[in-house]
Protein backbone atom coordinates (compact mmCIF):
# COMPACT_ATOMS: atom_id res chain seq x y z
CA UNK A 1 0.00 0.00 0.00
CA UNK A 2 1.46 3.13 -0.93
CA UNK A 3 1.55 6.54 1.38
CA UNK A 4 -1.67 8.35 1.05
CA UNK A 5 -3.37 5.63 -1.73
CA UNK A 6 -6.55 4.19 -0.47
CA UNK A 7 -5.59 0.54 -0.73
CA UNK A 8 -7.96 -2.75 -0.38
CA UNK A 9 -7.11 -4.14 3.44
CA UNK A 10 -4.77 -7.07 3.96
CA UNK A 11 -8.09 -9.07 5.26
CA UNK A 12 -11.20 -9.01 3.37
CA UNK A 13 -13.53 -6.66 5.07
CA UNK A 14 -17.36 -8.88 6.13
CA UNK A 15 -19.87 -8.83 4.11
CA UNK A 16 -22.50 -6.31 4.80
CA UNK A 17 -25.17 -9.18 5.24
CA UNK A 18 -25.05 -12.72 5.76
CA UNK A 19 -26.13 -13.92 2.48
CA UNK A 20 -24.78 -15.90 -0.22
CA UNK A 21 -23.71 -14.11 -3.99
CA UNK A 22 -26.33 -14.07 -6.24
CA UNK A 23 -25.70 -16.57 -9.61
CA UNK A 24 -27.05 -13.23 -11.57
CA UNK A 25 -26.79 -9.75 -10.87
CA UNK A 26 -23.12 -9.49 -10.25
CA UNK A 27 -21.90 -6.95 -13.23
CA UNK A 28 -18.67 -5.88 -13.51
CA UNK A 29 -17.29 -3.81 -10.28
CA UNK A 30 -20.81 -4.87 -8.73
CA UNK A 31 -21.65 -7.72 -6.40
CA UNK A 32 -24.83 -8.93 -5.60
CA UNK A 33 -25.67 -11.15 -2.74
CA UNK A 34 -28.78 -13.02 -1.80
CA UNK A 35 -30.01 -12.52 1.68
CA UNK A 36 -33.34 -13.45 3.49
CA UNK A 37 -35.70 -11.16 3.69
CA UNK A 38 -35.60 -8.50 6.41
CA UNK A 39 -32.00 -9.19 7.04
CA UNK A 40 -29.79 -6.66 8.73
CA UNK A 41 -27.56 -4.89 6.97
CA UNK A 42 -24.16 -3.91 9.19
CA UNK A 43 -21.20 -1.78 8.36
CA UNK A 44 -18.35 -3.55 7.34
CA UNK A 45 -15.80 -1.46 8.83
CA UNK A 46 -15.54 1.78 10.96
CA UNK A 47 -17.36 4.32 8.53
CA UNK A 48 -18.98 7.74 8.10
CA UNK A 49 -22.18 7.88 6.31
CA UNK A 50 -22.29 10.26 3.40
CA UNK A 51 -25.70 9.47 1.78
CA UNK A 52 -28.49 7.68 2.40
CA UNK A 53 -31.72 7.87 0.65
CA UNK A 54 -32.86 7.00 -2.70
CA UNK A 55 -30.78 6.74 -5.71
CA UNK A 56 -32.77 4.79 -8.68
CA UNK A 57 -33.58 1.20 -8.89
CA UNK A 58 -33.01 -0.85 -6.42
CA UNK A 59 -34.10 0.17 -2.84
CA UNK A 60 -32.54 2.40 -0.68
CA UNK A 61 -28.83 3.16 -1.20
CA UNK A 62 -26.34 4.01 1.21
CA UNK A 63 -22.94 5.39 0.74
CA UNK A 64 -19.86 4.84 3.45
CA UNK A 65 -16.63 6.07 3.39
CA UNK A 66 -14.00 3.75 5.58
CA UNK A 67 -11.54 5.94 4.35
CA UNK A 68 -10.49 9.16 1.98
CA UNK A 69 -11.32 8.63 -1.61
CA UNK A 70 -12.87 5.45 -0.97
CA UNK A 71 -16.60 5.20 -1.09
CA UNK A 72 -18.42 1.78 -0.49
CA UNK A 73 -21.91 1.85 -2.16
CA UNK A 74 -25.20 -0.55 -0.83
CA UNK A 75 -27.97 -0.74 -2.49
CA UNK A 76 -31.34 -2.11 -2.29
CA UNK A 77 -31.98 -1.57 1.38
CA UNK A 78 -35.43 -1.39 2.55
CA UNK A 79 -34.51 0.80 5.12
CA UNK A 80 -31.44 2.83 6.84
CA UNK A 81 -31.55 3.58 10.35
CA UNK A 82 -28.32 6.13 10.44
CA UNK A 83 -27.79 10.18 9.24
CA UNK A 84 -25.78 11.30 6.74
CA UNK A 85 -22.27 12.14 8.40
CA UNK A 86 -22.51 9.93 11.15
CA UNK A 87 -20.25 7.40 12.20
CA UNK A 88 -20.61 3.70 12.67
CA UNK A 89 -18.00 1.06 13.94
CA UNK A 90 -17.71 -2.10 11.93
CA UNK A 91 -20.33 -4.39 13.21
CA UNK A 92 -22.97 -1.96 13.81
CA UNK A 93 -26.68 -2.13 11.98
CA UNK A 94 -26.84 0.17 9.15
CA UNK A 95 -30.03 -0.80 8.36
CA UNK A 96 -32.54 -3.48 6.92
CA UNK A 97 -33.33 -5.60 3.64
CA UNK A 98 -37.04 -6.06 2.70
CA UNK A 99 -39.30 -8.92 2.39
CA UNK A 100 -42.51 -9.57 1.14
CA UNK A 101 -45.67 -7.66 2.83
CA UNK A 102 -46.69 -8.97 6.47
CA UNK A 103 -50.17 -7.84 6.05
CA UNK A 104 -52.39 -9.24 3.73
CA UNK A 105 -54.26 -12.65 3.17
CA UNK A 106 -52.19 -12.98 -0.73
CA UNK A 107 -48.67 -13.38 1.11
CA UNK A 108 -50.21 -15.65 4.02
CA UNK A 109 -51.68 -17.83 0.83
CA UNK A 110 -48.48 -17.61 -0.89
CA UNK A 111 -46.11 -18.26 1.89
CA UNK A 112 -48.02 -21.75 2.86
CA UNK A 113 -48.40 -22.82 -0.66
CA UNK A 114 -44.63 -22.33 -0.89
CA UNK A 115 -44.03 -24.28 2.36
CA UNK A 116 -42.94 -21.02 4.04
CA UNK A 117 -40.26 -19.66 1.71
CA UNK A 118 -39.92 -16.22 1.64
CA UNK A 119 -37.70 -15.11 -1.37
CA UNK A 120 -34.34 -13.62 -1.06
CA UNK A 121 -33.59 -9.85 -1.47
CA UNK A 122 -30.49 -8.56 -3.33
CA UNK A 123 -27.96 -5.97 -1.95
CA UNK A 124 -25.78 -4.68 -4.15
CA UNK A 125 -22.30 -3.67 -3.17
CA UNK A 126 -19.75 -1.38 -5.28
CA UNK A 127 -16.53 0.00 -4.45
CA UNK A 128 -14.95 3.15 -5.75
CA UNK A 129 -11.79 3.71 -5.04
CA UNK A 130 -10.15 7.59 -6.31
CA UNK A 131 -13.48 8.34 -8.47
CA UNK A 132 -12.99 4.90 -9.99
CA UNK A 133 -14.92 1.49 -9.83
CA UNK A 134 -12.84 -1.27 -7.58
CA UNK A 135 -13.79 -5.11 -7.85
CA UNK A 136 -16.15 -5.91 -4.52
CA UNK A 137 -14.34 -9.14 -4.24
CA UNK A 138 -10.64 -7.30 -3.16
CA UNK A 139 -12.84 -5.90 -0.55
CA UNK A 140 -15.27 -7.86 0.53
CA UNK A 141 -15.23 -11.54 1.72
CA UNK A 142 -18.45 -12.58 -0.33
CA UNK A 143 -17.56 -16.27 -1.55
CA UNK A 144 -20.19 -18.63 0.21
CA UNK A 145 -17.64 -20.68 1.99
CA UNK A 146 -16.43 -17.27 4.14
CA UNK A 147 -19.86 -15.51 4.59
CA UNK A 148 -21.02 -18.22 6.84
CA UNK A 149 -19.16 -16.83 10.01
Amino acid sequence: AHAGRAAPPDTPFPAPVAGRPAAKGAVGAIAALQAPAYSIVRAPMTATVRYAGRAGGDGLTAVLEPQTGVLIVLRGLATIDRDVGETLVAGEALGAMGGPQRAGEEFLIDASAANGTIPAETLYIEVMRGGEPDDPAVWFALTAERTGG
